[in-house]
């Protein structure tokens, strides 16, 4: 997109310039533009692959196996707010 963006600016730019110099400098501004959109682009692309290989690692949950996920993974316990007597509306003595 950005490339095709360059390009229609420069055709642009070179329609307004009368002058040779202003239409050479319209076609390197557009080999610039279109330079700094393909290195984007790989950059774009090589961060992505990153993210799917680490999506692929910690199998999307974003912990890699075995590590905690912050739920309550006590055995037999009650959780907080659970205990004996609690909510009942008796005493506990």
């Amino acid at each position: 997109m950005e490339k095709t963006k360059a390009t229609v600016q420069e055709k642009i730019e070179k329609a307004s310039a009368h002058d040779p110099v202003q239409k050479e400098m319209a076609r390197e501004k557009k080999e610039q533009r279109v330079a700094e959109a393909e290195a984007m682009k790989h950059s774009t692309k090589a961060h992505n692959a990153a993210a799917k290989q680490g999506e692929q690692l910690t199998g999307g949950h974003g912990k890699l196996p075995g590590e905690q996920t912050g739920h309550n993974t006590r055995v037999g316990g009650t959780g907080t707010g659970h205990l004996p007597g609690y909510g009942t509306g008796g005493s506990l003595s």
